[in-house]
């Protein structure tokens, strides 16, 4: 069920905001975060998915080019048709008149009877009111509902979505997510729920932070092995929910004080870290961490390159491995032959 929203900058007059549950879309086989760009949502609404741009400037070309031709034969048109109607034009003007005033002589003679206001018939030109005449009246009639007409064509209906859903997918690189979902989706800088879990990301990009107001984010079942990538999250300021469980750096001693201590470094919103409450006594030791320790940890503890575990390789890239290890083979076996 969509329900209406009122968003400070949005003019209603203009935009109608229906608040739209949630995109999913989980399990969508995307290796790259620019796929949405072109994936349906398993559900939700999305904006309409766009041309290609090749495609797009070919239109806009083609568009272009036939408006030129129309053009030209339009003036054609026009040039034949003036020195005929040129003597006919006056009368031609009088008939458009006559006609937008017979159309709206009934709602003008019922406000006319409605506010008392007399009828003037003995003007040479035709009934009157005060100093304009029906057909000026009719006119302007017109015009005040065309421009109704024109102002309720102009308002949109754009979907508002909270929650985005893209677990369960290969991405690798969160560069360029906020572009992105600006083409899929309306205002994503008001995203509140993000869920990117079991995915193969090892670095949480800073693009992240254009979403101020992230309340809950997933980042569990990722490869992410570096401490120092959390610290990028300390700016998110109402953040509730974390998780990064499932992680390399769940392996580092001390792993869960580290994180809070970071999340508090600058905001204390986080009530949650791998779905587990935190706790009083947690809160006080990233307290101390901060005051006390935060200063003089110059370098957070890392693995080794070898030492974690790292995301399978894709598969243009396990090509570009597997042909090079039969070079080396076939080269080890002619030396040896020599």
């Amino acid at each position: 069920m969509e329900s209406t929203l009122k968003l400070d900058h949005v003019d209603p007059k203009q935009e109608i905001i229906l608040e739209n549950k949630s995109l999913d879309f989980s399990f969508c086989d995307m290796t790259d975060i620019t796929d949405l760009k072109k994936k349906e949502p398993r559900a939700g609404k999305r904006k309409p998915i766009q041309d290609s741009d090749n495609e797009e400037e070919e239109n806009n070309k083609t568009a272009q080019l036939n408006k030129q031709l129309l053009a030209q034969e339009n003036a054609k048109v026009e040039d034949g048709k003036r020195a005929d109607d040129g003597a006919n034009e006056g009368e031609g003007e009088k008939l458009k008149t006559k006609k937008v005033a017979n159309q709206y002589a009934p709602a003008v003679f019922s406000v006319m009877k409605q506010s008392h206001i007399p009828l003037i018939n003995n003007d040479r030109n035709g009934p009157r009111m005060g100093n304009m005449d029906l057909t000026q009246i009719g006119a302007t009639a017109k015009q005040g509902e065309e421009a109704k007409k024109e102002g309720a064509k102009k308002k949109t209906i754009k979907r508002l979505c909270r929650t985005l859903l893209l677990n369960n997918n290969e991405i690798r690189s969160l560069e360029g997510i906020f572009p992105t979902l600006e083409i899929v989706m309306n205002y994503p800088e008001r995203l509140k729920w993000l869920d990117l879990s079991f995915n193969y990301l090892t670095k949480i990009h800073s693009d992240i932070l254009n979403f101020p107001e992230l309340k809950t984010l997933y980042l569990h079942g990722n490869y992410i092995y570096q401490l120092k990538e959390v610290k990028k999250l300390a700016n998110l300021s109402q953040v509730i929910s974390l998780t990064l469980h499932g992680n390399p750096i769940e392996q580092i001693p001390g792993y869960r004080l580290y994180i809070i201590g970071i999340m508090f470094s600058k905001y204390t919103t986080l009530k949650k870290l791998d779905s587990v409450i935190i706790t009083n006594k947690e809160d006080e030791q990233a307290y101390v961490w901060n005051e006390k320790l935060h200063g003089k940890v110059k370098k957070f503890p890392e693995f080794a390159d070898d030492k974690y575990k790292k995301p399978p390789q894709k598969e243009e890239d396990a090509k570009t491995g597997d042909k090079k290890n039969e070079d080396f083979k076939s080269n080890m076996m002619q030396n040896t032959q020599d």
